[in-house]
């Protein structure tokens, strides 16, 4: 059963107030692969604009997932405030829309317009978006995380392995840019003319 639909019958003048905690298995669309978040909760109200219904409100919660230094699992908390206008088809559909309204609706992130049919308003799919959105590029357990052993793939969070981590090469030592004048041939100014 899905807990984020709302009949427009029951959104009053003064606004529907929505707070519903979902487990994240129950939001993921069928067919998409599987996320790690845990339960998500959204907040906020639905209030009748003109022929929009605006959600305005927040979609919090967290992820679980491995740290992409050392793969220890980690969670993080997200919280978004959202704001959403839901309007029966697309807004450039029938003028259904008012030049004023428009200008309203102009003012939302991309994306924040969001075209229903029926007499349902469905918040699950937006609030999806939102999730997945939410998904750090880089998950880190903790800023200064020190990763793996690349020898013997030791958490070097943990224990220092003993792992000589040196190059083969002498290339790339530890003398930052004064290396560089020891690695390219010795090149004289150009002559000025």
């Amino acid at each position: 059963m899905n807990t984020l639909q709302y009949p427009l019958g029951s959104i009053e003048e003064h606004g529907l107030s929505v707070d519903v905690t979902v487990p994240g298995e129950d939001l993921r669309p069928q067919g998409a692969k599987e996320f790690p978040v845990g339960p998500v909760t959204v907040r906020g109200t639905i209030s009748p604009g003109g022929p929009e219904y605006i959600f305005y409100g927040t979609v919090s919660g967290s992820i679980t997932a491995p740290c992409d230094r050392c793969l220890v699992d980690t969670q993080q908390s997200f919280t978004s405030e959202v704001t959403w206008a839901f309007v029966h088809g697309a807004p450039e559909h029938h003028g259904a829309v008012s030049e004023e309204d428009e200008d309203d609706l102009d003012d939302l992130d991309d994306g924040a317009v969001v075209p229903f049919d029926g007499q349902t308003i469905d918040l699950l799919p937006t609030v999806w978006e939102e999730v997945v959105l939410a998904m750090p590029a880089k998950v880190l357990c903790k800023d200064d995380c020190a990763g793996l052993c690349p020898k013997c793939g030791a958490n070097l969070n943990r224990e220092n392995c003993g792992c000589a981590v040196a190059m083969e090469d002498g290339r790339f030592s530890s003398k930052g840019l004064a290396g560089l004048k020891d690695m390219l041939p010795k090149l004289k100014a150009p002559l000025e003319e």
